[in-house]
Order: structure tokens, then sequence, then C-alpha cells
């Protein structure tokens, strides 16, 4: 099974400008985000752990490509630095961590801002596309 995640650009372009702000302003902050689930599902989401796991192993082993640099360097509003930053930048393991707790599917990113913060949006896809 190909992994939910296959690129780094499924995300919304709302994000990559927040991104390139917190590098360029607030490099050294810390922030820690936590996934949450509002409603009582149908069935337990800790019985996704392991493909979670799975899943997020998969996104950490991810890096942008070539042309997506190009298509995201050709926009107005994003500068060279945060390209090349985007160029060396691949999401660390360490900084996320999923857990069964009862019922309850527990994400947690936790780590400098400029590289949690990314997380966000794939782990809402990852716990929708598997539930």
């Amino acid at each position: 099974m190909p992994p939910i995640i296959s690129s780094l650009l499924d995300t919304d372009l709302y994000k990559f400008t927040m991104w390139q702000a917190m590098l360029h302003r607030h490099p050294q902050t810390q922030a820690r985000y936590e996934f949450v689930c509002r409603n009582t599902p149908e069935y337990p989401l800790s019985e996704l752990l392991p493909e979670v796991e799975r899943e997020l192993d998969a996104l950490c082993a991810l890096s942008f490509a070539r042309d997506e640099l190009d298509y995201l360097g050709s926009l107005r509003f994003i500068k060279s630095d945060f390209i090349d930053f985007l160029r060396i930048f691949r999401f660390q393991r360490a900084f996320i961590e999923a857990r069964a707790e009862g019922d309850t599917l527990h994400i947690v990113a936790h780590g400098p801002q400029v590289h949690v913060m990314g997380f966000e949006i794939y782990v809402l896809a990852i716990v929708n596309e598997l539930y």
C-alpha cells in the first residue's frame, strides 16, 4: 500500500507562507501541536496506531523534489532563502510521537516551531484517510 502522503506539497499554500514567516521572524520559537478528535468516532482511533506510525515514518522520509521547489520558487511571495531551507528540509521523527491511551489516539509534535508546525495538515490527512 503506498503512503497516504506522497508529496510535501500535499498541504495548503497558507501553511507555506506561515512557515516562511516563522523561519524569518521566529526561528528559535518552540511549539507543541497536539491532534485532538472533537467528536466520538464510530470505532476507537487508538486502533489506527500501527498505521499512523507507519505513515509518520513515510512522511519523515520525504523531501521536496526539484520540480516542487521550482513551483514554490515561482510564486512571487516565496523568498529564495526559504526555498534553500526547503531544499535541505526533512521532517524529523524525533519531534512527533503517536500513542494510544484506551480508545484515544494521541499524536503530539513538539520542538522548534519552524519544524513541527508543518506536521499539522499531514497528521490530519493521515488520520482522516486511515479512519
